[in-house]
């Protein structure tokens, strides 16, 4: 069975991403700098196809994290032997401050951010029942 979570899209990085992006918008578009606003309005469309298409999915013994154009990654869920809860800046495929870091292999982890955080977790720990669970 297929279970996807959304990526929570956490205020504080949506109002830095329309703060770095929205203030250089508008004062090229006041200056009428085409290549400016061309420049920004690209890199605002990067922004916005992260926001909305970060997501984990669950199939089977495997956890799908995908995030842009970028980042596709696939985990067995087998492998994973912690998740601990985080509010850390590192850059992440977590739209959100509200974090997991899953730590899997021996040193490996990668952080993320489900909208329903309880839900995978309690997913995840219905295949691997011996997770420690940090939250």
């Amino acid at each position: 069975m297929t279970k996807t979570y959304r990526s929570k899209v956490g205020p504080e990085l949506l109002a830095t991403f329309i703060l770095t992006l929205g203030g250089p918008l508008l004062l090229m578009i006041y200056l009428k700098s085409w290549p400016g606003i061309a420049i920004v309005s690209f890199c605002l469309l990067l922004v916005i196809h992260l926001l909305t298409t970060t997501y984990y999915q669950i199939l089977g013994q495997k956890l799908r994290i995908k995030s842009g154009l970028f980042f596709d990654k696939t985990i067995d869920i087998t492998t994973i032997v912690r998740i601990e809860a985080t509010r850390t800046l590192i850059s992440a495929p977590a739209t959100s401050l509200n974090r997991l870091e899953l730590i899997y292999n021996r040193y490996d982890s990668v952080i993320i951010s489900p909208e329903d955080r309880e839900g995978f977790v309690n997913d995840l720990l219905t295949r691997k029942p011996d997770i420690a669970v940090i939250v």
